[in-house]
């Protein structure tokens, strides 16, 4: 058993409402279909893996660019992407240097 039926199993045990249960197993579900993004929590998960992927998979700067223009919706979205991806030296970003020095 993986993703939403887990998740449905614990969130039930927790005691949270079935209408939240539900949105939250659709989201884990469908976090890869990007035609679906039907609300801001779809959208910031959508980008928070994008964000992953682009770590862990060493994701060229030009596609990060061409991703982030036509993924990323939310500024703060696009803000990581620029300082985590994008921020030319010799001002890196803090955060994404520490990124750099545990890979």
């Amino acid at each position: 058993m993986e993703g939403s039926p887990i998740a449905e199993k614990l969130l039930q045990e927790c005691g949270v409402e079935k209408e939240i249960r539900e949105r939250i197993c659709f989201l884990i579900a469908h976090h890869h279909e990007y035609d679906q993004r039907d609300g801001l929590d779809y959208q910031i998960l959508v980008e928070a893996d994008f964000l992953v992927n682009f770590f862990e998979e060493h994701t060229s700067r030009d596609q990060i660019v061409r991703v982030r223009g036509t993924i990323f919706q939310t500024e703060t979205g696009k803000r990581f992407v620029t300082d985590l991806f994008l921020r030319e030296p010799p001002r890196p970003s803090l955060f994404a240097q520490s990124l750099k020095n545990q890979a």
